[in-house]
């Protein structure tokens, strides 16, 4: 039986219609694991190179979302990032948020759009 990413029964299996809970309040204190992908999955992010040991090397595209990466914490200051990965066509963020009564919001609260 093939479970390939796209198959019907992988997704009724693995993926969650809505994985975010509705009355929970992601700006409380505590350390979130996110993953972002891709528009339709695309490989934009980085090139994985080598044999044995291959590793990442970032395209444009992904420097430019490593750099918005590094500079959340400096535009959120109430969060901190511990550890990220940049995948061909995801990223994962494992961010904390610490939040000493402030409203949560960035000086300006940006909106990015790739």
């Amino acid at each position: 039986m093939y479970l390939g990413r796209k198959s019907k029964m992988h997704k009724r299996i693995y993926r969650k219609e809505n994985p975010t809970e509705k009355n929970y309040n992601y700006g409380e204190n505590g350390a979130y694991f996110i993953t972002i992908c891709t528009q339709h999955r695309k490989p934009i992010l980085c090139d994985i190179v080598g044999e044995g040991s291959p590793l990442p090397q970032l395209t444009k595209q992904g420097r430019i979302v490593k750099n918005y990466i590094e500079m959340l914490p400096t535009k959120y200051t109430n969060i901190s990032i511990n550890k990220y990965v940049i995948m061909p066509d995801h990223i994962h963020l494992l961010i904390v948020v610490e939040n000493d009564g402030g409203n949560g919001r960035g000086n300006p609260a940006p909106t990015f759009l790739f």
